[in-house]
């Protein structure tokens, strides 16, 4: 398996054991327990700390059509995010940055397009490329976005909003001084523009084991931007390999 810019070269039948590997997988349940019960509790320090990633929740009554009051909860306020599909050219070939990560909510590995939260006051060009470099440590020389507004997501429970980006790497192709955040323990890999489709296409990846851990392949937002990406990249039905 090939290595390029210090990340692993995959398709879409060995990123399963190459995220074993890595020990994307390396992550136990030892308790669940209601967040009142949790937040009671005799803390550690760095478990209080941890509380602000509790999500604030909010009660809203409608008086619906029926004219009767509806009680809706959901998080609020919500968050925005980007999410940024890059092709970046190598000696193999166009290679997409995908990043893999176990995500506790729905207790699966998860593959996704680099992405992550807006700083307070942050440019959203500026905090598109600073997840995407943290991710791959690949340098962008600009983020364009891929639509005019931004998506919402879950839209049952929170009021969070993306912000689908195409990422134009630099030329050549130039290492990010940007790391990981403290305490994220995100694998990244690169796949062939081919590879990367074959996986989303197909339909038997969705219950591959690692480890102990059951794997989710990609979810609907990183499907939904490597489509816009590609469409912005290149006419329809021109092939990539």
């Amino acid at each position: 398996m090939e290595t390029i810019y210090d990340l692993r070269v995959v398709n879409a039948k060995s990123v399963y054991d190459v995220l074993r590997e890595m020990g994307i997988d390396n992550w136990s349940l030892v308790e669940e327990v209601p967040v009142a019960d949790y937040q009671a509790r005799d803390l550690a320090e760095a478990q209080r700390k941890e509380l602000r990633f509790v999500p604030p929740m909010a009660a809203a009554i409608y008086q619906g059509p029926d004219g009767k009051p509806t009680t809706y909860f959901h998080i609020s306020p919500g968050r925005a995010y980007s999410i940024t599909f890059a092709v970046v050219p190598s000696p193999i070939g166009r290679l997409v940055p995908v990043t893999a990560s176990y995500r506790p909510a729905v207790k699966r590995v998860i593959l996704q397009l680099p992405s992550g939260g807006f700083k307070k006051g942050e440019d959203l060009a500026e905090g598109a490329a600073r997840e995407f470099e943290e991710e791959t440590r690949i340098a962008l020389d600009r983020v364009e976005f891929l639509r005019r507004s931004a998506i919402p997501v879950h839209v049952g429970a929170t009021g969070d909003l993306i912000f689908p980006c195409l990422g134009i790497p630099r030329n050549p192709v130039e290492k990010s001084s940007r790391n990981l955040d403290a305490g994220e323990f995100i694998g990244t890999v690169l796949f062939p523009v081919y590879e990367w489709l074959a996986l989303l296409d197909g339909g038997d990846q969705e219950h591959i084991q690692i480890g102990d851990t059951q794997a989710a392949g990609p979810d609907m937002v990183t499907v939904g931007t490597t489509y816009l990406g590609l469409r912005q990249l290149r006419p329809p039905g021109v092939e990539d390999r």
